[in-house]
């Protein structure tokens, strides 16, 4: 196997690991009708092809490490940064954005999914894409950092 290939693979196993490990943490959907995410975005629509490395950053139960999310910004290489959530905001779309620009590192953009139903998020085709394109992602509720 070629090396692209062996990096795209053990990136989709990563990002595969993080949405199981969400799936743990998020609450069952009662509601049929409602979306299985809310997606929020700043910075561009357009994906932006990059070439980045690999990095994993565990942190969490305490305050957030700018160093971290500097660390991991850099090794986005102006791309796609992902916050992963089972609950909460986007409050860390603006955070980040700013944060990469402040190093001189500006992102394309920085996207917040916060799942609801994780058994149709997972079918929703849109969603996939989007997590397969990204070149950064922070998966808040498992505490780990993933490119």
């Amino acid at each position: 196997m070629k090396k692209a290939e062996r990096k795209k693979s053990i990136k989709k196993q990563v990002i595969t690991c993080a949405v199981l490990a969400a799936s743990l943490l998020l609450p069952i959907s009662t509601s049929a009708a409602s979306a299985p995410y809310t997606l929020y975005q700043v910075g561009s629509t357009a994906d932006k092809a990059t070439s980045t490395s690999f990095g994993q950053v565990y942190m969490g139960g305490s305050i957030d490490v700018d160093e971290a999310f500097k660390w991991m910004i850099q090794k986005a290489n102006g791309g796609d940064f992902l916050v992963i959530r089972a609950t909460g905001t986007d409050a860390y779309n603006s955070y980040i954005y700013d944060l990469a620009k402040s190093i001189g590192k500006p992102l394309n953009s920085v996207s917040t999914i916060v799942v609801d139903d994780l058994i149709r998020a997972g079918s929703d085709s849109s969603l996939m894409t989007k997590l397969t394109r990204q070149k950064a992602s922070f998966l808040l509720e498992a505490i780990k950092l993933i490119t």
